[in-house]
């Protein structure tokens, strides 16, 4: 935990899993099932500052007060292959970065993430993603509100594979 982070009480309009606090002033706890079989994460809620470049010719830092869970427990597939050194909130939940960010005003209910041609990974909150990347819409898995993309093709250097995967 950072010196601006603060546990989320279970009094706190964040916390959905009231019902299995500890009293009111108890931390705020988190559960989260992923699509991999047996595979969740489990902890309690926190909230700090996440530092934001605004993307117009200013490039202002924002200071944006977000929630994520600080885990405690993991299953399944994090044991394994995907150890995970952090995971970063961008579910569909009231809790998830995009929706905190839009509810304080800051940018739309919304991100896209690309990675360029320099290799680094860049992630966009709000409706204007790197003006060089390409797109691809979500899939949206209405049964279980999850994320999912269709691949089209492949490319690795000069190799390229098309198809669907």
């Amino acid at each position: 935990m950072s010196l601006t982070s603060q546990r989320v009480l279970c009094n706190s309009s964040l916390c959905e899993l009231q019902r299995e606090c500890t009293g009111t002033t108890g931390h705020c706890p988190y559960k989260m099932a992923y699509v991999s079989t047996d595979t969740s994460s489990s902890g309690i809620l926190v909230e700090d500052v996440l530092y934001l470049t605004t993307d117009d010719t200013h490039h202002e830092v924002v200071e944006a007060r977000i929630v994520f869970g600080c885990g405690q427990v993991q299953t399944g597939s994090f044991l394994d292959v995907a150890a995970p050194n952090g995971l970063f909130g961008l579910g569909m939940e009231k809790i998830s970065v995009p929706s905190i960010l839009s509810s304080r005003g800051l940018t739309s209910d919304s991100f896209s993430m690309c990675f360029g041609h320099d290799g680094i990974g860049r992630i966009s909150f709000g409706d204007n993603g790197s003006s060089d990347q390409e797109e691809t819409s979500f899939n949206l898995n209405q049964l279980r509100p999850t994320y999912n993309i269709s691949i089209t093709g492949v490319s690795v250097g000069n190799s390229s594979i098309d198809g669907g995967f």
